[in-house]
């Protein structure tokens, strides 16, 4: 993750645990929206707000 003063929202550990938490929940979720939008592996694909990285 950045430097945590460059990030508006904090990027201390109590924000890490929350991106976490968040990423868990929606894990599920997104891989079978991605499924059924038939990305595949090696596709480019921008993605915005990912969070640290999970």
């Amino acid at each position: 993750m950045s430097n945590e003063k460059d990030y508006v929202l904090g990027a201390d550990q109590a924000e890490v645990q929350h991106l976490k938490l968040q990423h868990d929940l929606w894990r599920d979720h997104l891989i079978r929206l991605w499924k059924k939008a038939n990305f595949f592996s090696g596709q480019s694909i921008l993605e915005r707000g990912c969070g640290p990285g999970y």
